[in-house]
Formats: structure tokens, C-alpha cells, sequence
């Protein structure tokens, strides 16, 4: 796996210690160079998923920190647990950063293509270090998603990108939020744009009374994280969850509204 990689792509495996989450960097030593610790880092990370994520009903799959991919059971889907992988890197290397997050990255995906469901659902890869850097963060989401689309990694994980700070119009460098941007293109792994999400809520809640400045801010806070994160979701678990929501039909429930 992957049946045909790219010929071009050097991904390079990065010792990491499973323990109360993955660490992928330095040894511990020199944790005082760091923006936070590990530990605390996926400590975080963790009461996100347990309070916002799972509590907020955020992501109808997730239970849990604990039990991730509930509610698929009609689709054969069996839960297991979030892993949490958090990438150490000194503060002053935000290339650094960024190699080691696409490496660890590839790691979880392969990952998700080796090992049971009920070993583990989904993999939230923690970098820290680039919580005060978000066009470093940006340019390493375009770096993992160019990479996973050449290898073919696609068909195995779903992308999804959170960090601290994000903001759609820094993702799209799109100022300017009118009706008639809402056909920018969309772009994996990342929030819709806010026009599109904006005719979204008009469909499904029409008189719904919210500017579209409102609209935007919730957009971009639904992708706040503790640290900068990438989400990798099993593609058979996304599968399953869209033949259940058509299988649902006209008479699905509405999406939630926070």
C-alpha cells in the first residue's frame, strides 16, 4: 500500500513512543525548547474531543475520546478509540515542523490502513509548535494533502484541518465574503467556504436571523483547536457515514446548529 506510489515522494519514518498519545520529535531533554509538552499537549487535545468535539455533538460519530465511529453500526463500522499523535519540534524551526508533521502524518495513515478499527478509529496529529504559525500550518496542509493525493492515500484517510487560529478567508485568501463567491472551489481537508456555508444555513434554517459576518466567525470556530491538528478519518468509516446519511433520506435530521 499504495498500489503505485509517487516515484517522487521521500516519506521517512520518525521514532515515535505510544504512550498517553504518540510523540514524534526530540527526546524528552528538550522539552524546554518547546512551545508546550507533549503531555499537555494531548491532555489538551483530549478534553477537546471529550468536551467540544463529542460534547457539542460536533461530529455525530463520536462519542468519546475513547469511542470514536458510534452510530455506524447498520454500515458494519465498529468503535475504537482516538489516537492522539503530538509532532515536537523546537520553536525557531517551522520548516522543521512542517516535514515532521507530513512524516507523522504518513505514519498515522499507514496506520489506519494496518491496524483493526477497534484498535483505533481516527488519528488527531498534534503540532504545537506551529499554534503561532498559521501559514506554516497552511503550507504543511498543502504539502500532506499534495502528497496524499500523488500516493493514491486517499483512498484510505479522510483530512480534516484544525488549528488555534483558524480563518477561511486565510485558507481561500478570500477578503471579500459576498453570495456570488459561492462558487470558490473547495478545499480538501479544510472548512467550506463561507458563502457555501452560508446558502447551507439558509436551506436548512430559513429566517434564521444571522449576518453573514456571524456566519463566517462560526465557520471558522467550528476549526479551533487547542494546537494545530490533523484529523486522518478512516475512508471506510466516511463511506459508511454517507450511505447512511442517503439511506435516511428527504427525512434526515438537521445539522446541528451551535
Amino acid at each position: 500500500w499504495p498500489a503505485a506510489p509517487a516515484t517522487a515522494i521521500d516519506v521517512r519514518r520518525i521514532d515515535a513512543a505510544h504512550v498517553s498519545g504518540g510523540v514524534a520529535g526530540p527526546d524528552d531533554d528538550d522539552d524546554a525548547n518547546f512551545v508546550t509538552s507533549p503531555s499537555e499537549a494531548a491532555a489538551a487535545t483530549r478534553a477537546w474531543v471529550d468536551d467540544v468535539l463529542a460534547g457539542r455533538q460536533l461530529c455525530p460519530f463520536t462519542e468519546s475520546a475513547a469511542r470514536a465511529g458510534v452510530g455506524l453500526a447498520a454500515e458494519g463500522v465498529r468503535p475504537g478509540p482516538v489516537e492522539i499523535v503530538v509532532v515536537v519540534a523546537p520553536t525557531s524551526g517551522g520548516s522543521t515542523t512542517t516535514w515532521r508533521l507530513a512524516a507523522a502524518c504518513f505514519e498515522a495513515i499507514a496506520a489506519l490502513a494496518d491496524r483493526d478499527e477497534r484498535d483505533v478509529a481516527t488519528f488527531l496529529v498534534v503540532a504545537p509548535s506551529l499554534d503561532a504559525d498559521v501559514a506554516g500550518f497552511l503550507e504543511a496542509c498543502d504539502l500532506i494533502e499534495a502528497a496524499v493525493q500523488a500516493t493514491g492515500a486517499t483512498q484510505v484517510a479522510g483530512r480534516a484541518f484544525f488549528h488555534p487560529r483558524y480563518e477561511t478567508d486565510a485558507v481561500y485568501n478570500a477578503p471579500e465574503r459576498r453570495r456570488d463567491k459561492a462558487d470558490w472551489n473547495i478545499k480538501p481537508g479544510h472548512a467550506l467556504p463561507p458563502a457555501r456555508v452560508a446558502a447551507y444555513v439558509d436551506r436548512w434554517y430559513p429566517g434564521h436571523g444571522l449576518s453573514e459576518d456571524a456566519i463566517r466567525r462560526a465557520n471558522d470556530r467550528v476549526r479551533h483547536t487547542p494546537h494545530a491538528t490533523v484529523n486522518l478519518l478512516r475512508r471506510s468509516q466516511l463511506d459508511a457515514a454517507k450511505r447512511l446519511e442517503a439511506a435516511a433520506g428527504p427525512g434526515r435530521a438537521k445539522p446541528n446548529f451551535v
